[in-house]
């Protein structure tokens, strides 16, 4: 996990946040390979918003599970139809406990492989 922190300025004698620049928690998942080395080639991203923070520990605080969905842009040589969806689900458990699940979906089906559909650089 990586805080990405917000760029701030004074405004009137008031501390505002930059637009564009709010900040955002970045998630990373390195699978591994078959010979138990990490893929790093293989690194899923998902950057949630301060907004989607919130959400989260809200949500998680009520022992409510959350789901959240990143349209990933094309590459070159596919269309938006093709690139499936990363899907971020935190499911809650007990004792503040929480399990990540990372998939891509296609058309609402899991298991979809990013470089199958044309964007090996998918993060």
């Amino acid at each position: 996990m990586k805080a990405m922190m917000p760029a701030f300025r004074l405004k009137s004698n008031f501390l505002t946040i930059e637009p564009g620049k709010r900040g955002r928690i970045l998630l990373e998942w390195i699978p591994r390979s078959a010979d138990g080395r990490h893929a790093f080639d293989n690194t899923i991203r998902f950057a949630l918003s301060v907004e989607e923070c919130g959400l989260v520990l809200d949500q998680l605080g009520k022992n409510n599970n959350v789901l959240l969905t990143c349209r990933v842009p094309p590459s070159e040589e596919s269309s938006m139809e093709d690139v499936p969806d990363k899907v971020l689900q935190i499911i809650a458990g007990q004792g503040g406990m929480a399990n990540f699940k990372v998939d891509f979906e296609l058309g609402g089906v899991g298991g979809q492989s990013a470089a199958a559909h044309g964007n090996p650089n998918i993060v």
